[in-house]
């Protein structure tokens, strides 16, 4: 089981990732109030942060005609959490936040 990630940056390894809010997931990935793009309202986005977080390994992911990665770092803290980056192919000059993700189990 997986423990909630957190879409706001990672400052250090020592601090407990926010929950995430519960709620029906999306199938798309959804437009920011910015006029971009908010990947963590994908279900496949969330989906390939967690299975980054479980192997470590770069995950592909696809949704709503939009395809990018989420990259985990290298090693998982004490607590078994990681900081994860994602992206978008389709807008590369865009930065999102860095995540943090823990298994719960």
């Amino acid at each position: 089981m997986l423990a909630a990630c957190s879409d706001k940056p990672a400052a250090d390894n020592n601090s407990a990732p926010a929950p995430s809010a519960a709620g029906t997931p999306s199938n798309a990935a959804e437009p920011a109030s910015d006029g971009g793009v908010n990947p963590l309202g994908s279900q496949a986005v969330k989906d390939a942060i967690h299975r980054a977080m479980r192997t470590g390994q770069t995950q592909r992911w696809s949704d709503a005609g939009l395809t990018g990665y989420a990259v985990p770092s290298a090693t998982a803290d004490a607590r078994g959490c990681r900081t994860v980056r994602y992206t978008i192919d389709q807008q590369p000059e865009r930065s999102f936040p860095v995540i943090t993700a823990c298994d719960a189990g």
